[in-house]
């Protein structure tokens, strides 16, 4: 009976410890989802808020994750879009909340339509990226997230620069060391 006893402890023991390892597994498991994004930026140069809209991509395994979106400005005669790819590291990893920060680069196109006559108003801008937010599950099970990225600096250069063949390519660019920044909120669907 002793042995009976003892093999049932050791059951109950092994099944308590696969069940506590179940939910550890559930705790970090792998997520990733498509989200729409609405913000607003102080963007280098400029005086005001600018409305923000994007669409992007956020996939984690653990700790480590990543981020591919693009993001369109639009306001008056300024047009921007923007593309980044970013790596994000989840610092306690839990699908129910979890704040994360990351590291990328954008590439940014922006239009002045008012200037269209006049050279090197078109732009294309390099740029690296800091990011710093929290993501969640709600009650309902839709995925959202708050978050700031931060463009440290710009490097710039005219789309008519890449069309004279008699500049090099490290030539014509302008760095911009103004930092701009992006709050946004997003949803995932």
């Amino acid at each position: 009976m002793k042995k009976f006893g003892t093999l049932l402890l050791a059951f109950a023991g092994a099944f308590s410890i696969a069940s506590a390892n179940e939910e550890q597994e559930n705790k970090y498991a792998s997520d990733s989802f498509l989200y729409g994004e609405l913000g607003t930026s102080i963007p280098t140069g400029q005086e005001g808020l600018l409305p923000v809209f994007g669409l992007g991509f956020r996939g984690q395994s653990g700790h480590n994750g990543f981020d591919v979106n693009a993001k369109g400005t639009v306001f008056g005669d300024l047009q921007t879009v923007k593309g980044s790819l970013s790596y994000l590291y989840y610092l306690k990893p839990n699908l129910q909340g979890q704040f994360y920060a990351g590291l990328g680069a954008g590439l940014k196109q922006t239009f002045d339509r008012t200037a269209i006559a006049q050279e090197n108003q078109d732009r294309l801008t390099l740029s690296p990226e800091l990011t710093f937010g929290k993501q969640y599950i709600t009650n309902g099970g839709g995925r959202r997230f708050f978050q700031a990225q931060i463009t440290p600096f710009e490097v710039t250069k005219a789309n008519s620069d890449f069309k004279k063949e008699e500049i090099a390519f490290h030539e014509g660019l302008n760095h911009n060391w103004t930092p701009s920044v992006t709050v946004s909120y997003g949803w995932g669907f």
